[in-house]
């Protein structure tokens, strides 16, 4: 007769559940938790090999949403262990290191599956791409954006990708090499029952789905966008920053103030909204064509800004490749938008109602913008100093940035948010 694991001496303090098995709660956080693993390496490893789609997008989340799900699954698991009695190696027969061994994989399993999404949740939030589950519960960021740290953390995560698939395979392997060799009842300590088979095999056909959804992808010639062009874009760069479209021209003339940008000071931020999850990028280039600015005459006042389309940056070259596509600016076409103002209002303070025209590829709509405008003295070189700060919002359909499948607005919304703050120098 098999002894009563409830005799040991600190059972009192720490109530036990278990005998010859592991209790029933610690299996299901096991074979639930071994499933989502499965079909999250199954997502992560599809998701690569995909260009970019709505189906990547859609994976990308799913992926998110399940490393999150697997690390908060691992948290319960560990203080369901610490409060119930794990199985005793029953056999004699297993060696001491052998015991320490297990041990020390458990824990490095353990540990991978925590750092492995907490690294994903970090290298999301310095991406600039925010966690919101199912749509509607949003994650905070963990981190501000930060483009150079995004991309170690991607490497960071994917090498700890591949060591937890060697770890698993290890920890399989281990368990099987006591059930054969060493006749200890390991494998019937977390022997899974029918929900848990279910559970497994679905996780396996869903791993299969997606690969035959790899497959059917590559093969489809309608699923893949130009990247060749936006790669030719990218080598190109430095010389469209001067090219002139047939149908964006830009303008060589001078203001009455000859004022320049900032660049170092300034922001030309957007920000979009993908499966309910904000994302930002920005342009880094733009060029100040004219500006006449006089409070008390308003009605002498213009601002023309150009903006270099093949300058955006969202930390992801997948993306900003596409979005250089004909589907979106078709930058190779239309390097340049531009905005031309037509009216100033003062509205009190310092805040102005901008009214003028937006010109993205060779669409040119209206738009109203308020921004704080100060004159804020001179720089330290004894330059004088405008300040524009302030938002707004237009619709990407409006001009046609998105189309395709990208044309539906269930996955991506249509209004693109805005945020601008120039600062404009003028030598005296």
């Amino acid at each position: 007769m098999s002894p009563n694991l409830n005799t040991h001496s600190d059972a009192a303090a720490k109530p036990s559940y278990t005998y010859s098995s592991y209790n029933w709660l610690s299996r299901q956080f096991h074979w639930f938790i071994a499933a989502l693993i499965f079909i999250a390496f199954a997502l992560g490893w599809t998701m690569e090999g995909l260009e970019l789609s709505k189906e990547k997008l859609n994976f990308y989340a799913w992926h998110k949403w399940l490393g999150l799900f697997i690390f908060a699954l691992v948290l319960l698991r560990l203080c369901w262990r610490v409060l119930t009695k794990t199985p005793e190696h029953s056999s004699p027969q297993v060696p001491a290191i052998i015991h320490l061994g297990a041990k020390f994989g458990h824990f490095l399993l353990y540990a991978v599956l925590i750092l492995l999404p907490l690294v994903g949740w970090l290298r999301s939030s310095s991406a600039g791409f925010q966690i919101v589950i199912f749509e509607v519960f949003p994650v905070p960021d963990l981190l501000a954006k930060d483009e150079a740290l995004s991309k170690q953390l991607a490497e960071i995560h994917e090498l700890l990708a591949l060591f937890l698939a060697l770890l698993v395979v290890g920890h399989v392997a281990a368990v099987f090499f006591h059930h054969v060799f060493f006749k200890d009842p390991v494998l019937q300590k977390m022997k899974p029952h029918i929900l848990h088979k279910t559970l497994i095999g679905l996780a396996l056909m869903g791993c299969v789905g997606f690969y035959v959804t790899y497959t059917n992808f590559l093969s489809s010639e309608g699923g893949k966008p130009s990247l060749e062009q936006a790669k030719k874009i990218e080598k190109d760069g430095a010389s469209k920053e001067e090219k002139t479209s047939s149908k964006i021209k830009i303008s060589d003339a001078h203001s009455e103030e000859s004022w320049t940008v900032d660049e170092k000071l300034s922001l030309l931020e957007f920000t979009a909204t993908q499966k309910g999850a904000k994302t930002t990028g920005v342009f880094k280039k733009y060029r100040l064509k004219q500006l006449v600015f006089n409070p008390d005459a308003l009605e002498k006042a213009v601002v023309e800004i150009e903006i270099d389309i093949t300058s955006l940056s969202l930390s992801n070259l997948l993306v900003e490749q596409t979005l250089a596509s004909s589907a979106w600016f078709d930058a190779s076409d239309f390097p340049v938008a531009r905005f031309q103002s037509k009216q100033f209002k003062a509205l009190g303070g310092e805040i102005y109602e901008i009214t003028g025209d937006l010109q993205i590829k060779d669409i040119i709509l209206p738009n109203v913008m308020k921004l704080t405008i100060k004159r804020t003295g001179s720089d330290k070189e004894g330059s004088l100093v405008i300040e524009a700060t302030g938002e707004t919002s237009l619709s990407r359909l409006a001009y046609k940035v998105g189309q395709g499948e990208w044309a539906a607005t269930d996955d991506l919304a249509d209004e693109v948010h805005l945020k601008i703050h120039i600062r404009a120098l003028k030598k005296r």
